[in-house]
């Protein structure tokens, strides 16, 4: 059992680039960020962007590595490719997307990706050393998790089961802990750089009951693209056995 959250409502189901409703597959995917700009280069502003998320992509494998292509988004203009590679006697990935503006108006977009992983016991996050954000964190969206705290310079929160809510940091680690494992994935920032969603470089959201999953995601900085134009992101995830009865004393040894 691994610790990405898939729907098996849409097993055996194809996307559907016509559907006015989002068909949520979970497990990794990208977007272009921010969401609120949407609406000013596709028709709607929901479901996601057709050519990101309910297209199929072309797939090419070889030994440890997948690469996955997808086709021109009909409004973004971006074609994505996803280059993924398993280390070979590690349990770690490494996700490279880069967003090619293949036609179209320019636009200033950035690579947004999302990992939909399993209910946890807990999520945590390293807040930055010199954080430009009051409390550590930013609300992006409905209350304050009644679970979150920041000790020691650590973030911590579980998923709430009755409400959503997303929060924003301008970190660059975050760690999903399981009963028995541990994922931790790494996205850099950039010092300085322009960041979408209140200067948001990674977020999580936490989704309630029925589905129950929390979403771990990463966000590039902003990046004017005009046709011709490529941009890349990289994300590392690492999957660790838990060893404490604890996770805060597995996730303290880990960050130590």
């Amino acid at each position: 059992e691994g610790p990405f959250w898939e729907n098996e409502s849409l097993y055996e189901k194809a996307p559907d680039s016509e559907s006015t409703t989002w068909m949520n597959f979970g497990g990794d995917k990208v977007w272009p960020a921010p969401q609120s700009g949407w609406q000013h280069i596709a028709p709607t502003n929901w479901p996601p962007p057709v050519g990101f998320d309910a297209t199929p992509v072309e797939a090419d494998i070889n030994g440890w590595e997948v690469t996955l292509i997808s086709p021109i988004d009909p409004n973004f203009g971006i074609r994505t490719r996803r280059h993924i590679v398993l280390e070979p006697g590690r349990a770690q990935m490494t996700i490279t997307t880069t967003f090619v503006k293949v036609n179209g108006a320019p636009l200033n977009t950035s690579i947004w990706t999302l990992t939909q992983l399993k209910n946890p016991v807990g999520i945590y996050s390293p807040t930055a050393v010199m954080t430009g954000f009051l409390e550590g964190f930013m609300l992006l969206a409905g209350e304050r998790p009644p679970s979150l705290k920041v000790t020691d310079g650590i973030l911590s929160l579980t998923r709430d089961p009755k409400k959503p809510h997303k929060i924003g940091l301008d970190a660059h680690t975050l760690l999903w802990a399981g009963q028995e494992s541990m994922l931790i994935i790494n996205s850099p920032r950039i010092v300085s750089a322009d960041y979408p969603e209140k200067g948001s470089s990674i977020a999580v959201e936490t989704v309630p009951d029925p589905q129950g999953y929390v979403s771990l995601e990463t966000m590039g900085p902003m990046q004017r693209v005009i046709p011709g134009d490529t941009m890349e992101r990289r994300s590392t995830y690492r999957l660790l056995r838990r060893t404490e009865l604890e996770p805060d004393l597995d996730v303290q040894k880990l960050l130590d």
